[in-house]
């Protein structure tokens, strides 16, 4: 299973140099909504390159507590541009916290973009432990034992789906940014990246 967390591993730094060249060939527009999509792609490129290296130097569990900080932004850079109104973004430029509670959020995203409730599966599937991981709750203490010994415990399965989960939103995340900026060849490779990754992601 070790093999298939470098394997992953690999993917991922692979995924990451190929969306990053697409990105910086092209220049983008200014403007409020348009600097928040980059910034919130930036951010998740640099929580995505910290997961990925806490795991591989064994730091499991700060991985898993950055898991949240990786999809939020996902979450916020869609809900932001399909979404918020001119008065909330300005608000959220001006550092006022107007974004709604997570379950209000994927289903606005759903709503505004006609994904029926793909956003909302996601968060159904992943929020709580995301929160629980992240707030040093009953998952993330009871990986801290091994029978009476305090000790680092993290099953490779779980390790090998926060890999994948983290591969994954990094694709979506580099769709939806080309898509706002209409960039139709980075769409199109994106998508047969996914699709790609889709067919040949590795399980424990």
């Amino acid at each position: 299973m070790e093999s298939v967390m470098k394997s992953i591993i690999d993917k991922g730094r692979k995924l990451k140099k190929e969306i990053g060249e697409m990105v910086k060939k092209h220049e983008y527009p200014h403007g409020n909504k348009n600097q928040l999509l980059l910034g919130y792609h930036s951010i998740m490129v640099e929580h995505h390159t910290s997961i990925h290296l806490l795991i591989e130097n064994k730091l499991n569990g700060s991985a898993f507590a950055l898991v949240r900080a990786l999809y939020e932004p996902l979450y916020r850079a869609h809900w932001v541009h399909g979404c918020a109104t001119d008065d909330q973004i300005e608000k959220i430029v001006e550092g006022k916290d107007v974004f709604p509670k997570m379950k209000c959020m994927v289903e606005e995203i759903d709503s505004a973009y006609g994904t029926g409730n793909f956003w909302q599966e996601i968060k159904n599937n992943s929020w709580s432990a995301m929160n629980d991981y992240t707030h040093s709750g009953v998952r993330q203490i009871s990986n801290r034992f091994d029978n009476n010994e305090v000790i680092s415990n993290y099953d490779m399965g779980a390790i090998i789906e926060v890999l994948n989960g983290t591969n994954m939103a990094l694709l979506l995340m580099g769709l939806f940014f080309f898509h706002v900026f209409m960039k139709t060849d980075e769409i199109n490779q994106i998508r047969e990246m996914v699709i790609n990754y889709s067919n040949t992601g590795e399980n424990a």
